[in-house]
């Protein structure tokens, strides 16, 4: 990462995020890429993030928060909280019955304490995990 300043060009570029130097970091991914291909890797990476944050929707999002972000994600990028309510329970009550998931106790707002959805005014924002 050192060689020909690569680190450099990681921080200048526009999906770099801290978080992507944390889960690059993990022995797990370590142990997964060569040191011969890591440059590569990091670089396919920062063209298309998905690996990184896909870890992270899977494994520590509750349904209930996972399931706010993809009625946010079908909305739009600004949305009043009014409408994205519905959306949501729609979307919930959905991926409930086909994964035999329970809906019991859910409410709208406990999935967005503590997790990456925070509520800002009337507006719901997704701040990066």
């Amino acid at each position: 990462m050192l060689q020909d300043d690569f680190f450099i060009e990681i921080i200048k570029h526009e999906h770099f995020n801290p978080r992507l130097i944390e889960w690059l970091s993990t022995d797990i991914r370590r142990k997964e890429v060569s040191p011969e291909n890591y440059r590569a890797y990091i670089t396919g990476l920062l063209i298309s993030p998905h690996d990184i944050w896909l870890g992270a929707f899977r494994n520590q999002l509750s349904d209930a928060a996972r399931d706010i972000l993809l009625s946010f994600y079908t909305l739009g990028e600004w949305i009043d909280i009014i409408d994205l309510e519905p959306a949501f329970k729609s979307v919930h009550r959905h991926r409930a019955s086909k994964y035999n998931k329970s809906t019991a106790a859910e409410r709208f707002v406990t999935p967005c304490e503590n997790s990456t959805v925070h509520f800002s005014l009337s507006a719901v924002v997704v701040r990066a995990i």
